[in-house]
């Protein structure tokens, strides 16, 4: 054998081996890869053995029920059961570490920037800050998002890059998206509609998979920044057809690195990791769960209840969802989502409303941010011609206001007052102007020790004022304009700097209340005449 053939086997035995090693390295992968599968799969049955407990547990209290009882309470608890569940089983693996590092191959160690707290237009500055730095005249900026897993996998050792996929659209290659996280109603945390447009624009029908809770969400907890040249960003062979947001890079040179026997977009091009989200995921949970209870609430996809609540919707073409009236926790769920889900003002939410219903008038601004720093001090609200659950709204928003001294409700659709009105001891002034469904003011108001002012004007169903109203030392003003209903009074008459305005023209009944000195009693209109 001549000395070139042993260097052919030479150089085939080393490659043989150097094939062997990768073949051995991918076997243990796949083998932890496998371990980590079993160990999710024992997990996810783990909770379903909890649920099927729960749920024959409850099946033997419903069964004490009617059918059609039992029917519905399980049906709804199990729903909700189900959907814990699928929100636990989405979670990233406990053990799998956060990705903080990456090496680049020439700069070295690259760390992981969380930007969940950026604005909107602070993505928008940094990343043209970061263009303009990174990128050749001929070289633009693209982003692919993946979940903690698969960026550990990225940017291993005998990884090259974002690896080719070999089938897909347009017979595979590497997926990036045009469209930067501002360009897709970024929210702080990726809150309000971000996981929605994410969605829609690169999942198309399988969009619900990443919202909160679902089994994809971890999928744009990463944001990997890549820059490529703009002549293959471009070339309309490479658009996805619906999908304008994405380009796929083709398994071919030079778009690709070939090596190993796949193509890859080399770690070289990548200028930037950032995590968008997964830093609070107890918050996350707590999202999602109050999301699926919306959607339970409303009758409502997931999906579009995200949509209806984004912030960059101009259009506003899902405003009109919310017609009906919300029970006491949907009101408490929506001030969650509008508080943690990124709209900074309740006022977005009704412009998107006002939008879709081509501008009519409709009045509230709120800052959610308010509520968390306790510095909400007047509620003003009239809703126009908004739906009814915007006054339940309203009325939510009262418990919340610990420094609140002033509420005014203008032809609000309501029926009561929150009892939790009691927490207000600061509320000054209450103004009811026009709540034509009003039937009730709660006893607890009688806690509202700061209370000066009570106006009610036109609510005709209001049959009685609280008993614990002769409570409010301070109240100074009673406001009652065409109050024709009411006829069970409380004792005033020990509040001595009270003064009573009945209009120019108030209800006789009234009248001989005020003349008897505020004396608790029945006052029915039929007892009085107009020669009294």
């Amino acid at each position: 054998m001549d000395i070139l053939e042993k260097c052919v086997c030479v150089a085939a035995h080393a490659r043989i081996r150097e094939l062997e090693k990768q073949a051995e390295t991918e076997q243990a992968r796949i083998k932890d890869l496998e371990k980590q599968v079993e160990n999710e799969q024992a997990r996810i049955k783990e909770l379903e053995k909890q649920v099927a407990g729960v749920l024959t547990e409850l099946q033997v209290e419903c069964d004490k029920l009617s059918p059609a009882g039992s029917a519905v309470i399980l049906k709804e608890v199990q729903a909700k059961l189900i959907s814990e569940a699928d929100a636990a089983a989405s979670m990233e693996p406990a053990n799998q570490e956060p990705f903080k590092v990456w090496q680049h191959p020439t700069k070295g160690e690259q760390q992981v920037d969380s930007v969940a707290r950026w604005k909107n237009s602070e993505f928008a500055s940094n990343l043209e800050a970061l263009r303009a730095r990174e990128c050749a005249p001929d070289e633009v900026l693209a982003c692919h998002y993946t979940s903690n897993a698969s960026a550990h996998l990225i940017f291993s050792q005998k990884s090259h890059g974002l690896r080719a996929s070999t089938v897909g659209q347009l017979d595979g290659g590497v997926s990036v998206c045009k469209a930067m996280p501002h360009m897709m109603g970024w929210e702080p945390y990726g809150r309000g509609g971000f996981r929605y447009e994410v969605g829609e624009a690169l999942w198309g029908e399988k969009r619900r998979d990443v919202l909160l809770g679902q089994k994809d969400a971890d999928k744009i907890n990463l944001l990997i920044i890549v820059k490529v040249r703009k002549a293959f960003f471009d070339d309309p062979k490479r658009q996805v057809p619906g999908r304008d947001k994405i380009v796929i890079l083709p398994r071919r040179e030079p778009e690709l690195l070939a090596k190993d026997g796949f193509h890859w977009l080399p770690k070289d091009q990548i200028v930037k990791v950032y995590r968008l989200m997964g830093d609070n995921v107890a918050l996350d949970t707590a999202m999602a769960n109050k999301m699926n209870s919306l959607s339970i609430l409303f009758s409502m996809d997931v999906a579009d209840l995200a949509k209806a609540t984004r912030l960059c919707c101009g259009d506003g073409d899902n405003g009109g969802q919310f017609d009906g009236k919300l029970t006491s926790e949907g009101v408490a769920d929506m001030l969650f989502v509008l508080e943690h889900g990124g709209l900074s003002n309740l006022n977005e939410v009704y412009a998107l409303y006002k939008t879709n219903f081509r501008g009519r008038t409709i009045t509230f601004d709120i800052p959610v941010s308010a509520l968390r720093d306790d510095q909400l001090k007047k509620v003003d609200f009239e809703p126009g011609s908004g739906p009814a659950w915007l006054a339940e709204l309203a009325v939510g928003l009262i418990p919340y206001g610990k420094s609140l001294t002033e509420v005014i409700l203008r032809s609000c659709a309501i029926t009561s007052m929150p009892q939790s009105i009691r927490e207000c001891k600061m509320l000054e002034v209450l103004i009811l102007l026009n709540c034509k469904s009003l039937e009730s003011l709660p006893e607890s108001i009688g806690d509202c020790k700061a209370l000066r002012e009570l106006s009610l004007q036109s609510c005709y169903r209001l049959t009685s004022l609280p008993m614990r109203l002769k409570e409010c030392k301070a109240l100074n003003q009673l406001t009652l304009y065409n109050m024709w209903g009411l006829r069970s009074m409380p004792d005033l008459s020990r509040i001595k700097k009270l003064k009573v305005d009945l209009g120019t023209c108030g209800p006789l009944h009234l009248e001989a209340y005020v003349k008897k000195g505020c004396k608790a009693g029945i006052y029915d209109p039929d007892d009085y005449d107009s020669n009294m």
